[in-house]
């Protein structure tokens, strides 16, 4: 009997140390690790070890270490660790994001890529959008009329509930079980999912810890919640036949055994586990990123000038916004690609299992491994990025978007063109807050709050003030729109003002063009230079007038006898010489022209980034 006692004291005091160690290193994660990890690879490397109770973690943070995790070992790494409150909340893995690799899981991401998520459905669902963002704007309407503060922050997230409950679900938010409580049960979801649950690394003193912490009780919160949301909604389809064509009624479907799931037949859990995945992925993918996009606009006055200006030419007096018009929006397009950089949606993926021994970056990598993925410190690495911290949609052109992020282009695009935003009275552009909460997706941890100025017209575009701002952080003057009389088109409803900055990136442009191309940009490459230079200047121009600026210039080189005194006029004329001047530039003028105060990075230096 003693002997006994003997053994439970030494497993209580080694689980004791094996606590303290593993509080000692989550203290030093704190409560946001993605920057604590990206903190310690400055000192420790891009592959680092960590030791969090009984289970050996590796995190990843460099390009070529992700890319080994999730790539050249990727069959050898897709597999989830068994996590204790995820497991919980998706009905005992039973979902997609955390099920293990097995062949239910290959399955079930068979039937969500051809049936759930294909571009079809996706369109089919998209008048849905469009009623759901033509009620977000009449909403911001009625505040601008009264000249109220706007919290984007829950409008986006009640706008992107609202969609995907009747997009996955076939019934509004408004009268469901979560009506009152979505965006707190939706935010503490995040949180215990990626949370680094004490459970999950000491088998029996962690589950007493997160009781303590009170973790444990939070995760029943959730799932009570989430639970009753399904229950609600299944009864719902179960006694209307007519909700037929949304994703519950597919899932339903295999579980009546109705339709096929390889071997598999799903059981309620399984339809609640998936369920989960379309409710949480849904709502937060969309919210967080339009909530995001618009602070680091308001932040930046030179980006949000520059998007609502190409906004408001492609679509002009246009009432009726629909997703067609996305298309035809590059910049909008790199402000959003630039907005998931800055805040990945998801800045520490969920952690991946080594199913056999593998060596990443020279070093061994045993089986059970737990590796994270830090996505937010690869996002801000110096040497993929230049200036990492800072917002610059130009860094690189964007390729396009996939169909997931139809609603957060859907939305901005009513934003920028229907209303001006400004901040509320006594705030300033420094006192906008950039820090995110921790979760498994990371929102703002301050709500953006901004007042909307409504824009009538396009008339009364017009006769607005516009400020341009340099990359260089230095403002422009304000310059006077000219009104337009009730002669002229719509096509020269915006008068194009180009400042001495822009005129230098279009010259500059140009001169890399032809170096490092070696065509003649004006001898049938027009085209091509057009497209590669309209998204670095600071304001959108269509074809005919970014010519016309270019015959403008040389003109003026052509009259003028002298650089003048002024360093940008310097630079004009150095740069329209190595274009268009007689004479072959010299040496020196070449050194002055690329090492000068306050030169503006090469647009070709841009795209390579």
């Amino acid at each position: 009997m003693i002997m006994w006692y003997i053994i439970v004291a030494v497993v209580i005091l080694a689980s004791l140390l094996v606590a303290k160690n593993m509080r000692k290193n989550k203290k030093n994660l704190g409560s946001k690790p993605q920057r604590s990890m990206h903190k310690l690879s400055e000192k420790y490397g891009p592959l680092m070890s960590l030791k969090f109770g009984n289970v050996p973690t590796v995190v990843a943070l460099s390009p070529e270490t992700v890319k080994d995790v999730l790539k050249t070992f990727d069959a050898d790494c897709c597999s989830r660790p068994y996590l204790t409150y995820a497991a919980r909340i998706s009905y005992n893995l039973n979902d997609l994001a955390f099920s293990p690799y097995s062949k239910y899981w290959r399955e079930v991401r068979k039937m969500t890529v051809l049936e759930l998520y294909t571009a079809k459905r996706v369109q089919s669902f998209r008048h849905i959008r469009e009623e759901e963002v033509a009620s977000l704007v009449e909403f911001v309407k009625g505040a601008a009329s009264l000249g109220n503060t706007v919290n984007l922050s829950n409008t986006l997230m009640k706008l992107s509930g609202s969609v995907i409950c009747r997009v996955g679900f076939g019934i509004n938010l408004k009268g469901s079980k979560l009506e009152d409580t979505y965006e707190e049960v939706i935010r503490e979801t995040m949180e215990v999912l990626g949370s680094f649950a004490a459970a999950d690394y000491l088998p029996i003193i962690g589950r007493i810890i997160d009781r303590v912490t009170g973790l444990h009780s939070k995760c029943e919160k959730v799932y009570k919640a989430m639970d009753a949301f399904f229950e609600h909604s299944i009864k719902q389809h179960m006694e209307d036949e007519s909700l037929k064509y949304y994703i519950i009624a597919l899932l339903l479907k295999l579980e009546r055994g109705e339709a096929e799931l390889g071997e598999y037949k799903l059981t309620r859990n399984h339809t609640k586990g998936i369920l989960l995945n379309v409710l949480i992925a849904g709502i937060d993918t969309s919210g967080h990123t339009i909530t995001w996009a618009m602070t680091h606009m308001i932040k930046n006055p030179r980006v949000l000038k520059k998007v609502q200006a190409e906004v408001r030419e492609v679509i002009k007096n246009k009432d009726n916004i629909t997703e067609e018009d996305i298309e035809q929006l590059e910049y909008l397009k790199m402000v959003i690609k630039e907005t998931v950089r800055i805040n990945p949606l998801v800045p520490l993926l969920i952690p991946r299992e080594v199913s056999k021994d593998i060596k990443i970056a020279g070093y061994d990598i045993p089986k059970k491994t737990w590796i994270h993925v830090n996505i937010w410190g690869v996002h801000r690495n110096p040497n993929v990025w230049n200036d990492p911290e800072t917002f610059i949609p130009e860094r690189r052109m964007c390729p396009g978007m996939g169909m997931g992020m139809a609603l957060a282009h859907l939305t901005l695009i009513n934003l920028l063109y229907r209303f001006d935003w400004k901040l509320p009275d006594g705030m300033e552009i420094e006192d906008v807050d950039l820090e995110e909460s921790y979760g498994l997706v990371c929102p703002k941890k301050v709500p953006l709050q901004l007042v909307p100025i409504p824009v009538a017209s396009l008339e009364l575009l017009l006769t607005s003030d516009l400020h341009v701002e340099t990359d260089e952080g230095e403002k422009a003057k304000s310059v006077k729109r000219a009104s337009v009389s009730d002669g002229e088109t719509k096509a020269n409803c915006f008068q194009r003002i180009w400042s001495e900055e822009d005129e230098i990136a279009l010259l500059q442009g140009i001169v890399d063009y032809k170096e490092t191309s070696g065509l003649d940009p004006f001898n049938g490459e027009r085209k091509a230079l057009y497209d590669l230079l309209k998204p670095h200047i600071s304001v959108s121009v269509t074809s005919v007038q970014f010519f016309q600026k270019i015959r403008t210039l040389k003109k003026k080189f052509k009259k003028e006898k002298n650089k003048g005194s002024k360093p940008n006029n310097q630079k004009l004329f150095h740069l329209s010489k190595l274009i268009w001047g007689d004479e072959e530039i010299s040496y020196a003028e070449k050194d002055e022209l690329k090492t000068g105060e306050g030169r503006k990075r090469s647009v070709f230096q841009l795209w390579r980034h």
